[in-house]
């Protein structure tokens, strides 16, 4: 997993602010055997308890915790209790949805990060769709580390919420057309971009479901593109690298907005000119704030992130270019990467999405709507140093 500098600021709570409540717990995990029969027909009421005493345990090793051991303890005993008995599915579809049940409310009681994040970490493992409804919660939570792995748990059960009836579905595509609309964060818009990606229907989804799946998902992106566009013009480094997963959702969604409407190829093609235009300009800018002088090293190296984050995002959407329109070009690649490119680079970067958009007006595309960005002349008032990336994941 990529953690940018957002997630590891979120996840990297020192113990010390801790502030425990007293809640007695048993001296030893509640047993979690459950019968082979059980496993094999369905779970009965005592088997039911037993999961839901021993969910409880382990939330409570959170709630009580005093340092990081203690929390990881009760992260990995929720984990690992979900895993117990992985070949049963009546086990697992059970687990997942007591962990719901009582996650919820656990959500809610919890008021500092590090409970909030290995609660969220621990619920995200539980790929089951019953799990949905603590996801759906933790996707609006007000901790975007929460909401990290809310998203990053949806991307899970993705598939298997689109096997399901409406009531499943209805549900996840209003909240990522809410999160399209209002997530302010990078990394967690780019978590929730990757919940887009049904590529594939996965078992008990009809091609016909699958279509109308992707067709729906382009049209949230369409909707809130050109917005995305403008921030990373604007130069933001973060979320030109969570929109490189929306140019490379594109061609994978490409199989079922064309079979509804061969015109949506043009519009495919138009998105990714325009991100291309976008982070090409957003390149060009960073690129002269660098030769600027009397700069600190901290400005540059804000600058220098700005570069190479839209450098992978214009790779990105020459693959797509490429995917969508049958064909091999690497101009923009050889333009950013080439020996022998006269300076200045971004003019030679620009140059060729300007060519690739002529070359696609036999598809309907049309120039790149943004004006040329004015030269930059000073250095931007601050700049945020990469933090270390933790180790909370384990």
């Amino acid at each position: 997993m990529r953690i940018n500098r957002s997630l590891a600021r979120w996840v990297a709570i020192p113990a010390v602010c801790f502030i425990t409540t007293c809640t007695p717990l048993l001296a030893q995990p509640p047993s979690l055997d459950v019968p082979a029969s059980s496993l094999k027909n369905g779970l009965t009421k005592t088997d039911e308890d037993k999961i839901r005493q021993y969910v409880k345990y382990y939330i409570g090793i959170i709630r009580n915790a005093k340092n990081d051991k203690q929390l990881r303890n009760g992260r990995v005993g929720l984990v690992e209790g979900y895993r117990r008995y992985g070949d049963s599915t009546y086990f697992q579809y059970t687990c997942a949805r007591i962990s719901a049940e009582e996650g919820k409310a656990a959500l809610k009681e919890f008021t500092d990060p590090a409970r909030q994040i290995n609660l969220a970490m621990a619920f995200s493992s539980m790929s089951q769709v019953s799990i949905q409804s603590v996801l759906e919660a933790m996707i609006v939570h007000e901790n975007p580390a929460v909401r990290y792995f809310g998203w990053r748990g949806y991307y899970g059960i993705r598939r298997s919420v689109l096997a399901q009836d409406a009531q499943y579905t209805s549900k996840m595509f209003a909240s990522i057309a809410k999160a399209a609309r209002d997530e302010d964060s990078p990394p967690v818009f780019g978590q929730m971009l990757q919940v887009m990606d049904l590529t594939s229907s996965g078992a008990g989804v009809d091609a016909k479901t699958l279509t109308d799946a992707q067709a729906r998902l382009v049209a949230i992106l369409d909707k809130h593109w050109r917005k995305w566009c403008l921030q990373v013009r604007a130069g933001d480094d973060e979320m030109s690298a969570a929109c490189g997963v929306g140019v490379r959702l594109l061609p994978k969604l490409a199989p079922g907005v064309i079979a509804k409407d061969k015109k949506n190829k043009a519009k495919l093609l138009q998105m990714t000119i325009n991100m291309a235009m976008a982070a090409a300009q957003a390149y060009q800018v960073a690129e002269q704030r660098i030769a600027l002088e009397n700069q600190t090293a901290e400005a540059k190296l804000a600058a220098q992130r700005v570069l190479e984050a839209n450098a992978t995002l214009l790779v990105d959407c020459e693959a797509a270019l490429n995917a969508l329109a049958a064909t091999n070009e690497k101009v923009i690649t050889r333009a950013l990467t080439g020996a022998g490119v006269p300076p200045p680079r971004w003019a030679q970067v620009q140059r060729e999405v300007l060519d690739w958009a002529d070359e696609l007006k036999k598809e309907g595309v049309v120039a790149p709507p943004f004006p040329p960005p004015k030269p930059p002349t000073t250095a931007p008032a601050t700049a945020t140093a990469p933090a270390t990336a933790p180790a909370a994941g384990n």
